[in-house]
């Protein structure tokens, strides 16, 4: 959905999944429910303006705004949750042919 908003293509999707995060009905695309739908929103693709596809791409899914968005929910998870940064994990290893892994104690190694 995003690459098709990117080239300045409307996007047709079925509701799931993220689709009415990134599909706003009517302005970028057409959220349908049903293949009558979908075939009434292909007829009707021409009422959503290309260049609005695009500029809903570059005001809020370009590759900054994407990375600027994931720093800030890892800034906000390290601010609320400091101690998990200072657990100390004694750690065990298993001998798998020529390496060895390292597990957290507290995690099965099956």
């Amino acid at each position: 959905m995003i690459e098709s908003m990117a080239c300045g293509t409307p996007v047709i999707a079925f509701p799931g999944g993220s689709v009415h995060e990134i599909v706003q009905d009517r302005v970028n695309g057409f959220v349908v429910t049903n293949t009558l739908d979908a075939t009434r929103a292909v007829e009707s693709i021409s009422a959503v303006s290309r260049a609005k596809c695009r500029q809903i791409y570059e005001s809020r899914f370009t590759a900054e705004i994407m990375t600027q968005k994931y720093l800030k929910i890892y800034e906000r998870l390290v601010e609320d949750r400091p101690a998990l940064l200072s657990v100390q994990y004694p750690s065990r290893s298993r001998q798998r042919k020529d390496q060895t892994i390292q597990y957290p104690s507290d995690l099965s190694t099956g």
